[in-house]
């Protein structure tokens, strides 16, 4: 499969500015991004948990269920009792190569200790600016340089981005208080090398913590055949995962994220599921992107074991 990692690279450039511009319009994506910043909220120095104490601490976002939030015709107005925006129903729609941009080594405008975060997978950024926004330094590792170019179009402050494999991150990049990504883990030819090889860029001194969202995308390989926006024409992604290269994925047509948990405790590592209801009530509500499917969310929590 490793003549393929080339054409999957070439895909994601190819489908760069469409993925990040659909994550930046609409009724949704302020919502989304929110409820985002809830999932990561552990990261937050408004969260009141100390990040160094976060990895015997379980996730807090199902706390709220999105469903409280919306009244009988569908509809919510206002804010949830937490403070994240209602969801209000929309009728209409259902090589290593460093950029220039400086990672700030910032401690956060009021003193606050920010931390050093790897999100590998970055893509458009999506994470990575949410975590910077936190006051954290993050780098930002992808094989897309498609994607890398959409990250680096929002400017950032503390987010430098690496062109690299996010199976095995350049040790040159040095260690890390935290890890994370978002919709990467499913994608990858060996995740469990890659669990391994994101340990191992931990700081022993940091707070320990993976921290992965994902779904089961295509449960039986069912929704694989799925037209994209992309400047390859809307069959890219059949023609670069379908043909049988999905099924050959470890993570890619499973129906249960157990096998996630499994890597990660292969890996030496404590890990904890929580699911995100509040995200997948939004596609229910807003509909998803094109080349989406509804899948239930869920965010992995895993931290070194002693």
């Amino acid at each position: 499969m490793e003549s393929h990692k080339a054409d999957v690279s070439r895909y994601w450039s190819g489908r760069a500015h469409a993925y990040d511009e659909a994550q930046q319009k609409g009724e949704r994506s302020q919502i989304e991004k929110e409820l985002w910043k809830k999932a990561f909220s552990f990261l937050s120095h408004d969260d009141g948990t100390l990040v160094h104490r976060a990895s015997n601490a379980k996730p807090a976002l199902h706390t709220t269920d999105a469903k409280q939030a919306v009244g009988g015709n569908g509809t919510a107005t206002g804010h949830n009792g937490d403070g994240t925006p209602a969801i209000r129903k929309n009728h209409g729609t259902t090589a290593l190569h460093c950029t220039d941009a400086t990672p700030d080594l910032r401690g956060s405008d009021d003193g606050k200790q920010a931390l050093r975060v790897l999100d590998v997978g970055c893509g458009s950024g999506y994470l990575s600016r949410i975590v910077a926004g936190f006051g954290h330094n993050v780098v930002g590792l992808d094989s897309s340089p498609g994607m890398l170019r959409e990250a680096e179009s929002h400017h950032v402050r503390g987010l430098q981005t690496v062109l690299g494999d996010a199976t095995c991150p350049p040790e040159s990049l040095g260690k890390f208080d935290v890890i994370v990504s978002r919709y990467v883990m499913w994608t990858l030819e060996d995740p469990y090398s890659a669990v391994c090889a994101w340990k191992k860029m931990l700081d022993p001194q940091g707070s320990g913590i993976i921290a992965i969202a994902d779904a089961n995308w295509f449960p039986s390989g069912e929704g694989l055949e799925v037209d994209v926006d992309s400047e390859d024409g809307e069959n890219a992604f059949i023609d670069t995962y379908g043909h049988g290269y999905a099924e050959q994925l470890p993570l890619a047509t499973l129906d249960s994220p157990q096998p996630y948990l499994d890597i990660f405790q292969r890996a030496g590592l404590r890990a904890h599921l929580t699911w995100l209801p509040e995200i997948d009530e939004l596609d229910l509500i807003c509909g998803v992107s094109r080349g989406h499917m509804p899948r239930k969310r869920f965010l992995i929590r895993a931290s070194v074991t002693a």
